[in-house]
């Protein structure tokens, strides 16, 4: 349990601050409430349902499956990382506003 919350903390933290780039205080304060509020409950149940498949498809199946979602997740997640970074250089270097 103490891995789980570490892994969490470790990935979570910096997921939620991700979409804040420079945004105004409106736009930053309720993206930060939707993403808190429903896609901390949204990530949580589908890993539930991921979970849930487990007896469903087999262990060789499952194990397939939930890597394969993962390196997915993960190059998505580069990809708008990337972008992201993007953005945020090119507003910060010219001091704008991007929402």
């Amino acid at each position: 349990m103490i891995g789980s919350k570490a892994v969490n903390y470790a990935v979570s933290g910096p997921a939620l601050k991700q979409l804040y780039i420079p945004t105004s205080k409106n736009a930053k304060s309720k993206s930060q409430a939707w993403i808190e509020t429903f896609g901390s409950r949204f990530s949580k149940e589908a890993g539930s349902c991921v979970n849930m498949l487990r007896p469903v498809l087999g262990t060789g199946t499952y194990r397939l499956l939930t890597s394969g979602l993962g390196f997915a997740f993960v190059g998505l997640w580069f990809v708008i990382a990337l972008f992201l970074g993007r953005t945020y250089k090119k507003a910060v270097d010219s001091d704008t506003i991007v929402c």
